[in-house]
């Protein structure tokens, strides 16, 4: 036993070596410096890499709200960055260009020691739980998710989510429900909500198939019940930081609550015979040591569960009519695009069979008949084997029928099926795409034109018009990187306000209508009266990329270099600024659509969702208008305001829920202006004025995520103290017992 539990050990410890030792064979060591961002690796270096450095470098660590991007916008609640994923604070320890590249492989660990630990808990041998984990860990469908690291998180769970729905089938318990729900919840934070979607109903799919074959009592059946409930419970509360405020963000964004239709949540391209092709060798040799497991009957219910899995994983993620007429129709599936993330459950599944086809060979070689049918198995695998699709599927098929022929020698036979995978998968053309993880701090480093518009842009906005084939660092996150306000985001949960308040560039816009934020009008575009409200004071156009005004009636080149052009807007407004006459419009549609008129003039009237109650606005001050930007955390907008007489201040931010005013240290009340920006009264004089976000949905979450943890653990305690209890009693003698 303890051999066993020492070789288990070991073979977990290669496992972990392995997965380092691909990501640097694979992704890292094959590519060539320097090269451009381009589409493959745009989402490192324009989503990820920003966000992480702004979550965990900025001034203070996970900002709630973002100034920096569109008007304003939440941070923390917009989902897809995983921020409060634990393993992504490693990026607050090391440069965030290394941690991006660390955390994959740190995934790629995770998912392959995952399904070694169910394997192992299946009773599987060792070198089956490898057989699995190598099947799995190095499936292409799962590496290909090394450009976004929060779906490769997400994906690196699905093993332990089954695992523990394992155990909760086997026992079903409070414990046992609370363990999966902490699985769940890591798997949400991660930031790929759609896994975790996906691999809820791929538990259902499994669970049905379980309980089919063992057919239990109806007694078992309400504890069951019962265990899942907590399960969902736990992931539910103790992810309620993350989920409230995610929620509450989604019922005012683009892509609210009301879906996608079915071709928007496709990947663009028709299905082919070459890319089935490309699935069935996602794992290489795995799919022949998974078919193995046919010819066992030893572990029923892990046949049925992975054969179902696999099948409706492969009839969802290759756009069926399985998907089309009855996956895309369950709850909240359509809200996510491209449904072959449920690929990857199905090569989980794959991974087990292989690992239990691997178990099987061992069993099977004690006996004639074993060897007979092992013999006749390898020999069949030669016939189905075509060297294009799996290049090593002879030699997978000749280990098969070794076990059969060389009984004696058979546990070696199958240990050779380990290095034949490794050989398959190492073997495959490595990643010439450059990550972050390649570059050094200097390739991050502002360029000049960001040192000009940090010395002149002032807290107005910029506008960036950018070079497809080099996406960096002329992107739209260029403000959340260098703390200049963009009025542009690539942002799935972009506020359908600002949306709608930018409707006229809807032409301009290259996602519709699946995101907003990536919209780039030309110098002539008739919408830029409304960019003139949101204070976009200058535009940066990448190099190779031509965007020259006809005239110099509003643009005026500053800034012309080999890094990038720059040209200032005359008529765009300030950011913030006074107002003396009001229009009272409370419908939001008609106050759009008042702002919109080609006639409205902002800088002379501001509209407002009610009506402004003054104070002592007969005097007047002897002082000269003006405003002044005072540094301030993320969370806050500090001015220093200066009228002579009662005004509207108007600040070109995204008027959100949880934002507050103070003036002079007094609340007053936050008046929505012009449709979409945040404004309050004041008097004649100076004032102080502090705008402030003290999101509801944050604070509450957080309270219920922390009060669910500390439950947890003092329930987590107090169990293990009765345990050693009852085993200190069961050790004493009867007589120290009486009374």
């Amino acid at each position: 036993m303890a051999r066993e539990r020492r070789l288990a050990l070991a073979v977990a410890g290669l496992v972990c070596g392995l997965g380092v030792a691909y990501w640097e064979w694979h992704f890292i060591a094959p590519v060539k410096l320097p090269q451009h961002v381009g589409r493959p690796n745009s989402d490192l270096y324009s989503i990820y890499y920003p966000a992480y450095v702004f979550a965990y470098r900025a001034g203070s660590i996970l900002p709630h709200w973002n100034p920096y991007q569109l008007a304003g916008t939440p941070f923390l609640a917009n989902y897809n960055g995983g921020f409060l994923y634990p393993p992504n604070l490693l990026a607050a320890a090391v440069p965030v260009h290394l941690a991006i590249g660390w955390l994959s492989a740190l995934h790629i660990v995770l998912a392959g020691l995952l399904v070694f630990l169910c394997a192992r808990a299946l009773d599987m041998t060792p070198v089956a739980g490898a057989v699995g984990a190598v099947g799995f860990m190095f499936n292409d469908y799962f590496l290909a998710e090394f450009v976004r690291p929060s779906y490769l998180a997400g994906l690196a769970w699905v093993p332990g989510v089954f695992l523990c729905a394992g155990r909760l089938l086997d026992r079903p318990g409070a414990w046992t429900g609370v363990v999966l729900g902490v699985v769940l919840c890591l798997q949400f934070l991660t930031g790929d909500a759609q896994i975790v979607c996906y691999t809820g109903y791929a538990l259902l799919v499994a669970a049905a198939a379980v309980l089919a074959v063992r057919r239990p009592a109806l007694a078992f059946l309400r504890p069951l019940v019962v265990a899942a409930g907590v399960a969902a419970a736990t992931a539910l509360l103790l992810a309620a930081a993350q989920l409230v405020p995610t929620l509450q963000v989604v019922g005012r964004a683009v892509r609210g609550f009301g879906g996608l239709t079915v071709e928007q949540t496709l990947p663009p391209g028709a299905m082919t015979m070459e890319r089935i092709g490309e699935v069935a060798s996602g794992s290489g040799p795995t799919l022949l040591l998974a078919l193995l497991a046919f010819a066992s009957r030893r572990r029923p219910a892990v046949l049925a569960a992975s054969t179902l899995l696999i099948v409706f994983g492969v009839l969802v993620g290759l756009d069926t009519p399985v998907y089309r007429q009855l996956f895309y129709r369950l709850p909240a599936v359509d809200l996510f695009r491209m449904p072959q993330e449920m690929l990857v459950v199905a090569f989980f599944a794959l991974a087990m069979l292989a690992a239990a086809g691997v178990d099987d060979c061992l069993a099977a070689a004690s006996s004639p008949v074993g060897r007979i049918c092992l013999a006749a198995a390898g020999l069949g695998l030669l016939l189905v084997t075509r060297r294009p699709l799996l290049p090593y599927g002879v030699a997978t098929a000749m280990a098969v029928a070794a076990t059969a022929f060389l009984p004696g020698r058979a546990r070696f036979a199958v240990w050779a099926m380990l290095p034949i995978l490794l050989l398959d998968r190492f073997g495959r053309p490595g990643s010439t795409v450059m990550i972050p993880q390649h570059n050094d701090a200097a390739f991050f480093a502002p360029r000049p034109f960001v040192r000009f518009l940090r010395e002149h842009v002032g807290p107005d906005r910029v506008l960036l018009v950018k070079n497809w084939q080099d996406r960096f660092p002329i992107m739209e996150k260029l403000g959340t990187l260098y703390g200049l306000a963009v009025v542009q985001d690539y942002e799935p949960l972009a506020p359908a306000a600002y949306h709608e308040f930018l409707r006229p560039l809807e032409d301009a816009n290259i996602d519709r209508p699946l995101f907003w934020g990536r919209f780039f009008p030309g110098p002539g575009h008739p919408g830029w009266r409304l960019l003139d409200m949101l204070a976009v004071r200058y535009v940066v156009v990448a190099p190779g990329v031509s965007w020259r005004p006809s005239s110099g009636e509003r643009f005026a080149l500053v800034y012309d270099a080999p890094d990038a052009q720059v040209y200032e807007n005359r008529m765009g407004l300030p950011r913030a600024q006074l107002v003396g006459d009001t229009a009272v419009v409370q419908d939001p549609a008609a106050a759009l659509a008042t702002v919109q008129t080609p006639g409205f003039d902002p800088r002379r009237v501001a509209v407002v969702d009610r009506a402004i109650e003054r104070d002592a606005c007969d005097d007047v001050a002897p002082v000269t208008p003006g405003i002044d930007f005072d540094a301030a955390p993320e969370e806050e907008v500090l001015l220093r305001v200066r009228t002579p007489r009662c005004s509207l201040l108007v600040l070109h931010d995204l008027d959100w829920p949880g934002w507050r005013v103070e003036v002079d240290g007094r609340e007053r009340p936050l008046i929505r202006v012009d449709y979409l920006f945040r404004g309050v009264a004041v008097g004649p004089g100076v004032h102080a004025v502090r705008f402030r976000y003290a999101p509801p949905g944050l604070r509450l979450g957080a309270g219920i995520t922390i009060a669910t943890g500390l439950l947890l653990l003092v329930a987590a305690v107090a169990r293990v103290f009765n345990r050693r209890a009852g085993r200190r009693s069961l050790h004493e003698p009867a007589a120290a017992r009486r009374p």
